[in-house]
């Protein structure tokens, strides 16, 4: 979620308007109420048929994006994140409490991944040079040298002050691997508070749907603009992790900003990665981690520990593997 400028970003709200991010959606009948706004550098969308006093539920999405933006985004330089990079290698930094437990949730997903979703990739992301746009290839001397910052191990949370510090130099945090499917559900959660029954959510291309019956959504090949295929939820978040949207090719190689912590490659042998599940932060973390994850360990992984989950995984242009989620 890159700043953009101001005209890049009207630009943007008219292709929201005729495109949904990396899905679509069926379009709504006359019958429902769609709404587009913009936050956190992105679009996010709202479509029921619901009647509902969409000025208050409006209001409320809104005030959650920006107390989401104010605590968890790397990218706005007065967030909590934002000042855990600048200061926790000096001194530990006091959080709010739901900085410091998504920070937890996040080590605890890096634990279960084995260290391949780690939240301290920023240095090796801004290596490749995705934070300013000048896009290189660093020498594998360089990215040695960078991962020396870039381990969630040395992240250091003391629970009785809620502080956050690093144990390294040049560490800094970013939660982009969560934090869509992080506001998703507290918005999902909001509605439903509200009585809402039947409402489909777009935040950036992570979807929300609840319906009464299926609805169709279509993966996007990334890397192109047709639809690689269709697949239905009634219930479930959605999210899609690939290398189609934030990338550069040198000598006919791909590289994403979705980088390997590990081993610092910029490159995977998948090109995406959509993930069903019930939260959205647990989307939001899979389909990061099975997009880095070799395609041979994915099912493996998927039926010991999230067998419930859907995953479609795409390579060159088609499914390479895929399970249907269960409900």
């Amino acid at each position: 979620m890159k700043k953009y400028s101001y005209l890049i970003v009207l630009l943007l709200i008219v292709l929201v308007i005729l495109v949904f991010g990396n899905h679509f959606l069926k379009q709504p009948n006359q019958n429902t109420d769609r709404h587009i706004f913009f936050a956190m550098d992105t679009f996010f969308e709202i479509q029921s048929n619901e009647i509902v006093n969409w000025n208050k539920v409006l209001k409320q999405i809104q005030t959650e994006l920006a107390l989401i933006d104010d605590q968890l985004n790397a990218y706005h330089q007065n967030s909590e994140i934002a000042m855990i990079n600048q200061n926790a290698s000096k001194e530990p930094v006091k959080v709010s409490e739901v900085t410091f437990n998504t920070i937890k949730k996040a080590i605890e997903f890096g634990t279960s991944s084995n260290g391949l979703f780690d939240i301290s990739f920023q240095p090796l992301q801004d290596l490749y040079g995705f934070e300013q746009g000048q896009y290189r290839v660093p020498t594998p001397q360089e990215i040695e040298e960078t991962k020396k910052s870039v381990n969630f191990a040395y992240i250091k949370l003391n629970e009785g002050k809620q502080e956050v510090q690093f144990l390294k130099p040049g560490m800094k945090l970013n939660l982009s691997g969560l934090i869509k499917g992080i506001a998703l559900d507290r918005i999902v959660k909001y509605l439903q508070s509200e009585g809402m029954h039947e409402f489909s959510l777009n935040f950036g291309g992570n979807l929300y749907i609840q319906s009464d019956k299926e609805e169709t959504i279509g993966i996007k090949n990334p890397s192109g603009s047709d639809i690689i295929t269709s697949i239905l939820v009634k219930k479930g978040f959605v999210s899609t992790s690939s290398n189609g949207e934030q990338y550069f090719i040198q000598n006919d190689l791909r590289y994403s900003h979705i980088i390997n912590p590990i081993t610092g490659s910029a490159a995977s042998s998948n090109d995406s990665v959509t993930v069903v599940s019930d939260t959205g932060i647990l989307s939001d973390f899979l389909s990061t981690y099975l997009y880095l994850l070799p395609v041979g360990e994915i099912s493996e992984y998927m039926q010991d520990n999230f067998p419930e989950a859907g995953y479609y995984v795409i390579q060159k242009n088609k499914i390479v593997l895929s399970k249907d989620q269960t409900r």
